[in-house]
């Protein structure tokens, strides 16, 4: 009977025992998913900030790279001046102002002037500036009708054009000139006292500094000569585009 009585208490003995281990694993187990709970919070507030930083980071490399242009545009004006046409350098940096300038919104897309004489000048004066009064494109308004002068809004290459007509009717002759601040580039002729009308047209390339002036005048051997204009047909023009900046 002892022996039974033994054997009774360590059964109970064994099963508290289970049953305190089985509380023990329980809790073990709650503790355990409180902190899953807490480690996938943690992690999906560690997700969030992490596309933050990319956000950021995002934004500072964009205003690195601004900054970056800014600093080159600067280097560029010194080394245009000193640096040999046919580096590969030079051209690196004309594409990194080129770059820069297309980007900035205070420089218009195009540049661009065509303007055409509607009335006939009699009797020129020698190196009279002839003021081509019928605008028919001012892109950027570099063309002023009222001196009849272009002035080049930025730095760049530019093709300029000038076309003289004279009617044989009017029996004249006339040479014009393209100038350049003050300094003749070209000279056209047209000679109308024939037995057909006369045009000639000069189209060149023309490297402008900003603020640069281009204008047409007449030769100074022609003085007191008429060139002919007319609203109608547009005969006599001058005009201009942007080809690049630079």
């Amino acid at each position: 009977m002892a022996k039974y009585l033994q054997f009774l208490v360590l059964v109970v003995t064994s099963l508290c025992v289970t049953a305190f281990d089985n509380e023990e694993v329980l809790l073990r187990l709650g503790n355990n998913e409180k902190d899953v709970k807490e480690l996938r919070q943690e992690n999906a507030q560690l997700k969030k900030e992490n596309r933050y930083m990319r956000q950021l980071i995002g934004r500072l490399s964009a205003k690195i790279d601004i900054i970056s242009n800014l600093a080159t545009e600067k280097v560029t004006e010194e080394d245009l001046e000193n640096t040999p046409a046919s580096t590969n350098s030079r051209n690196e940096i004309h594409s990194n102002v080129n770059t820069k300038r297309l980007m900035s919104s205070s420089l218009p897309d195009y540049l661009a002037f065509a303007a055409s004489l509607n009335t006939t000048i009699s009797h020129v004066a020698a190196h009279q500036v002839i003021k081509y009064n019928d605008i028919i494109t001012n892109e950027g308004n570099g063309y002023d009708a009222t001196q009849g002068i272009f002035i080049a809004p930025e730095r760049g290459l530019y093709l300029i054009s000038v076309t003289l007509w004279e009617s044989m009717n009017d029996l004249q002759r006339i040479g014009l000139d393209l100038v350049l601040n003050g300094k003749k580039v070209i000279s056209i002729f047209a000679d109308g006292a024939g037995t057909n009308d006369s045009a000639m047209t000069q189209t060149l390339p023309l490297v402008l500094q900003q603020g640069d002036r281009v204008w047409v005048r007449t030769h100074d051997k022609y003085a007191g000569f008429t060139l002919y204009g007319t609203a109608e047909w547009n005969m006599n023009s001058f005009s201009g585009v942007l080809l690049t900046y630079i």
